[in-house]
């Protein structure tokens, strides 16, 4: 969705500035979700999908759970 805020603000000239003004879209907005969108996602989504799919093994970690149930999928 940034990607085509961004091509309409900064590639098609003035008429897409113009339809991008007409929604009340500011050009700051759409750089800050580009750039989140491109630098920020990118480095985050691995780490928290990773903490997201070993909640067994980062729970004895930060000692909520002493060991894993039995059956539980722990590390290996």
């Amino acid at each position: 969705m940034s990607e085509t805020w961004k091509l309409l603000a900064f590639d098609t000239g003035p008429n897409g500035v113009a339809a991008l003004h007409g929604s009340g879209m500011g050009i700051e907005v759409i750089a800050l979700c580009y750039q989140f969108g491109y630098l920020i996602v990118p480095a985050v989504l691995p780490p928290v999908l990773w903490l997201a799919q070993n909640r067994v093994f980062t729970d004895i970690l930060v000692g909520r759970v002493t060991e894993p149930a039995a059956g539980a999928a722990g590390p290996t």
